[in-house]
């Protein structure tokens, strides 16, 4: 999809090169808003609208976005269900929440995403390891601790228009079993019962409230336990990973598109038409070249592309 008649790309090193730039295209016309698909480019988003008065995710809003412990007490104060949590600043503190919670513990970086730093502590002598890589990642902010929490994950793409928030989609994921949150699996529809469905879906709308999101598409990650739906957090753009990609080829509906309805004030296309499912499948390799990709044979294509993503390091 072209969302745009012109596109200029230049570097941006710093915060007021993209002032000046929305300056500039603002002075050749009418300037409907920003974006980014980026988590960390949220808090320079939200002050170009709120400066221009346009619509989208406010400076305030994306500010809290970014930091899982103020996204843990905004949750908190509208009653979603949070899974235990507190801010840990040494190692000590880390050991006493896990003898509070009597549980594997998570530790990560207050404000990193894409789970960077994130890992899962299930011994006494786990808690060192986790607590000096969410420090390593964190760059001297403090970390967070949760209860892991034990179930199936599902991802729920919310988009608000102005205050309203409305449930897109629901889809699945899976994880590798490690210590480490490591995405094996992704698809869609979810394929839930109704009344989990609505569950999912009442959560995620008000956990997109709760952080008094505008104008915005945004992905909300749930975790289904034995006592019930917890959330995890809300990433307040499109989510990325090709769950967009995913949707788009499975129901047709296109959420880069929808942001971009939002920021011009039209009303988004969010009708889902499936014609099936899609679904990917992440594989961890040993180090070295990949040389070949061979597809599962007895995999149904259905005439629909099939996306490999390379991750080398």
């Amino acid at each position: 999809t072209t969302f745009a008649a012109e596109i200029e790309a230049k570097p941006i090193k710093s915060e007021e090169e993209v002032f000046q730039a929305a300056r500039s295209i603002a002075a050749q016309g009418d300037f409907a808003g920003i974006c980014t698909f980026v988590d960390y480019l949220l808090p320079v988003a939200g002050r170009i609208n709120d400066d221009f008065g346009s619509p989208g995710i406010s400076e305030r809003s994306a500010r809290v976005s970014i930091d899982k412990l103020s996204q843990r007490a905004a949750f908190h104060d509208a009653g979603l269900p949070n899974p235990a949590y507190a801010e840990i600043n040494s190692l000590e503190q880390l050991v006493d929440f896990f003898h509070r919670v009597a549980s594997p513990v998570v530790v990560k970086p207050r404000s990193l995403a894409g789970s960077v730093g994130i890992s899962c502590g299930r011994t006494l002598e786990d808690l060192r390891y986790c607590y000096e890589y969410a420090c390593l990642e964190a760059r001297g902010a403090s970390v967070i601790a949760e209860a892991f929490l034990d179930g199936p994950e599902y991802g729920v793409d919310v988009a608000v228009i102005r205050d309203q928030a409305i449930c897109v989609a629901i889809s699945g994921k899976d994880f590798y079993d490690s210590r480490f949150f490591i995405r094996r699996s992704h698809w869609f529809p979810a394929g839930v019962q109704p009344e989990l469905e609505r569950q999912l879906a009442d959560i995620a709308t008000r956990a997109a409230r709760a952080l008094d999101i505008h104008d915005a598409i945004v992905h909300v990650q749930i975790r289904v336990t034995k006592t019930g739906p917890f959330i995890i957090e809300v990433n307040s753009r499109v989510n990325g990973g090709f769950n967009a990609d995913l949707l788009w080829h499975a129901a047709g509906v296109n959420l880069y598109e929808a942001q971009i309805d939002l920021l011009k004030r039209r009303r988004p296309r969010l009708s889902l038409l499936y014609k099936g499912g899609t679904a990917l499948r992440e594989v961890l390799l040993p180090v070295g070249k990949v040389k070949e990709f061979s597809l599962i044979k007895g995999l149904p294509s259905a005439g629909r592309p099939i996306i490999c993503q390379q991750s080398v390091k």
